[in-house]
This record gives structure tokens, sequence and C-alpha cells, in this order.
């Protein structure tokens, strides 16, 4: 186990070579979500832009992807005194590892730099796809319409026809067959404001855009 001293050293040379490879714009931002992956990259914008009617690139509020679980070396840059602007971190909850009243590490330690009406931490139930199309009604036409315009539509009736463990069966076709990043690009061109959206992105986005 590391020493506080060496985690913070090592924290901050990630964050470091993190910004000044991809992400230094957020320092010109009026507010930042901050989001586990490209997926959510995609689809966070798309939903505020379908269902809440505002674009977040016009209201300069930057979507973030660390491409990691751990957000704490990113929410300790604003922390009181430092870039105090209003930020949030949309996170996995993967609540099938630790069980439904627990949280896992990632989301304690992020949740532990909250600042009162500035940060806050918004964990999901599970991971994000799931979250957006937990059973085979909820969202069930969009799921279609992405899977049918990416010429997946046989596994997509194979899904429906899934009797038991929705969850993996989603994930094995999404992560798999069709791969993350291609499917959360297609859905984002799909949301209509019909889309149900899971309340910890609700929250978030309402945080955020108020």
């Amino acid at each position: 186990m590391i020493s506080n001293d060496k985690k913070s050293m090592r924290d901050q040379l990630l964050l470091k070579r993190y910004l000044d490879a991809t992400r230094s714009e957020l320092f010109f931002s009026s507010a930042v979500i901050f989001v586990e992956g490209v997926a959510e990259q995609f689809i966070i914008p798309s939903i505020a832009k379908e269902v809440y009617g505002t674009n977040l690139t016009e209201q300069n509020i930057s979507v973030v992807p660390i491409h990691s679980r751990y957000f704490d070396p990113f929410l300790e840059m604003f922390q009181d005194g430092k870039l105090e602007i209003k930020a949030c971190a949309i996170i996995d909850g993967d609540w099938n590892e630790v069980g439904d009243d627990e949280q896992t590490t990632s989301v304690k330690n992020a949740k532990s730099l909250e600042v009162k009406g500035r940060v806050n931490v918004f964990p999901g139930t599970y991971t994000l796809e799931v979250d957006l199309f937990p059973d085979n009604v909820t969202n069930n036409k969009i799921l279609e319409t992405c899977f049918v315009n990416l010429g997946h539509s046989k596994s997509f009736k194979n899904l429906m026809a899934t009797q038991a463990n929705w969850t993996d069966e989603l994930l094995k076709r999404i992560d798999g067959t069709i791969k993350k990043g291609r499917f959360a690009q297609e859905l984002s061109l799909n949301l209509s404001n019909k889309f149900i959206v899971p309340q910890y992105i609700k929250d978030a986005l309402e945080f955020i855009i108020k």
C-alpha cells in the first residue's frame, strides 16, 4: 500500500500528464461534467439537448472523460480556494460488485470531495448502458433503432428473447458485438425528448445547468 505522500505525488503526475495531453480546456469552462469514458461523452450532451433543450457547448459546459473510475485527482482541483467553478461527476454505481446498500471505493472517494452547492457526485446503479436500458421495456424502441441501424437486428431479436440475465446479455452485445463507442455514437443520434432518463443523470444535469 502506497503512502499518502506518494499517492499525492502520483495523482499530481497523473493529472498533469492528462491535462497536458487532452483536457486543458476545462480551465476555460463555466462548469464541468466529469464522466468515465467516451460513451458518456457522446450521450450526456445529447440527453441535455434533446430532453432538456440545453446545448452544453453553447453554455460553455464541458463534458470531460477521465477514462477511469477514480475521479478524486480531478475533483481535488475544484475544492475551495482552487478552481472555484461548478463541477460534478457522473460515475458508475457498480452495485453488482458491492451490494445495493454499499458504495464502491471509487464512489466513496469521489463523494468525499463534494463541496456543498458547487461540486457534487452522482453515482448510477450499475453501468451507463444498463442504467439507460435496465430491462427489455424501458427505451426499447430507441435500443432497437440503434441495433438495426448498426446492422445487428438479429442480435436485438435474440436479446429480446432473453428470459434471464438481461444485464449480461445487453452488455455482451454492446461491449462485444457492437462496441461501446460505436453504440454510444448511434444512440446520441437517435435520442428524443421521449427518452426515459435515469434519475442520477437527471439530477446531475439539473444541478449543472441550474
